[in-house]
């Protein structure tokens, strides 16, 4: 997990560095650690004073929380900064957004004022059309080894040599992937959907199979039938 957070620290440390070519949107998915990092990271772009008059914060899991406070919040972050660079908007809990505000938050990452940079925390995926708009960290409070397992380095290898595979291997990659736990399927499929964000702009038609590892990954977290959410990911996922 300490190798984990050190690579997404200096990750963040070359874009904080990078000036006018700063990425205007950053997701961290996971709980605690999730959190921590989420909020150095916009009191860094805030030069050590957050929050301040330049920062906006949203919380989807507040009780009074509706579209109109999202709405009220975007509307703030259309306002130039006052004394940062900067206006940061950190959103925390997105995993418990309702559609609409989801929605509402697309529309202004597609095209976000120049001087905001959007901060979002959930514990879970989002929408695989908000993710692919923002740099996607993955920060899970308990990994242990699984990064480094030979179990992981399984799926990964089973999604890769299917990719071109017909309906009747694919259909016994099912069987294969039932039989991995379930912690290191789900990473796999999480790193299998980064490989395919990364490649959005070159490859557009991955966009279908970026959606398809999202609703896995929802899937599976639910404790839906598991057989029969990854026949549905193997069949449509592995482009």
């Amino acid at each position: 997990m300490t190798d984990r957070i050190n690579q997404v620290t200096k990750t963040l440390e070359v874009f904080l560095a990078g000036g006018e070519s700063l990425p205007q949107a950053y997701l961290f998915i996971g709980t605690t650690t999730a959190n921590s990092i989420g909020k150095d990271f916009a009191s860094k772009l805030l030069d050590n004073k957050f929050p301040n008059v330049d920062s906006v914060q949203f919380d989807a899991s507040e009780q009074f929380t509706s579209i109109n406070t999202l709405r009220e919040v975007l509307r703030m972050a259309a306002l130039k900064p006052v004394q940062s660079k900067h206006k940061v908007v950190l959103m925390t809990n997105m995993d418990v957004a309702t559609p609409q505000m989801m929605s509402a938050l697309l529309k202004i990452l597609e095209e976000p004022p120049s001087h905001v940079v959007f901060i979002l925390v959930s514990k879970n995926p989002l929408l695989s059309t908000v993710m692919s708009r923002c740099q996607v960290f993955s920060l899970p409070d308990v990994i242990g080894n699984i990064e480094d397992s030979d179990e992981l380095a399984t799926v990964m290898d089973l999604l890769k040599s299917n990719q071109s595979a017909g309906i009747a291997e694919r259909m016994a990659l099912v069987t294969k992937l039932s039989d991995i736990d379930d912690s290191v399927l789900c990473l796999g499929i999480e790193m299998w959907m980064k490989s395919q964000i990364s490649q959005l702009n070159k490859f557009p038609e991955h966009f279908s199979a970026v959606r398809s590892s999202v609703e896995t990954l929802h899937a599976l977290q639910k404790n839906f039938n598991k057989k029969i959410v990854l026949q549905k990911f193997v069949l449509n996922g592995l482009l």
